[in-house]
């Protein structure tokens, strides 16, 4: 509860500072980039975006699975792995990744965002990966992820091989 009355504390001095703010005709850099209203519609898009063209990117030796969940806070989970995993344990793919992009307050509660990002939670340490933030949109973000794909899908495929 004591993290709660914090964070209601904090949200209210950031609201009255805003307004403050808006009546001095002060113009705050902080842009929205996420309305809390349009995470649902946005999110569900970009998984199914991400579900059909990274398939498309990284062809059928990968397993990719992405999912819009809203049962601990809002966010997109992505998992991708090879085809043929040892002993067919998605973990122990070379090339077994796990991306998420949280999009909720960790109380689950929907707020304005001003950057989203997809961050790697598991992933070959081989294949250098910077966590991806856009300002814009979630759409932004899902097209720099994709991008990121595209760009190191030889060292992926490099992995596979050396683990056959």
């Amino acid at each position: 509860m004591l993290n709660f009355y914090r964070e209601m504390k904090q949200m209210t001095k950031n609201l009255i500072l805003r307004e403050l703010a808006r009546k001095q005709g002060i113009k705050l850099d902080e842009e929205i980039a996420v309305k809390a209203d349009d995470i649902d519609s946005d999110a569900k898009q970009a998984v199914e975006r991400i579900n059909s063209e990274l398939v498309k990117v990284l062809g059928s030796r990968y397993v990719v699975k992405a999912v819009y969940s809203s049962s601990l806070g809002k966010s997109i989970h992505l998992r991708i792995h090879d085809t043929k995993p040892m002993h067919n344990i998605a973990h122990n793919s070379p090339v077994f990744m796990q991306f998420m992009m949280y999009l909720s307050t960790s109380f689950g509660r929907n707020i304005d965002l001003k950057k989203v990002s997809y961050e790697m939670s598991q992933g070959p340490r081989s294949v250098p990966f910077r966590k991806i933030t856009s300002k814009k949109s979630i759409k932004d973000a899902t097209d720099k992820l994709i991008q990121w794909f595209s760009k190191n899908k030889p060292a992926l495929d490099q992995l596979i091989k050396d683990s056959e």
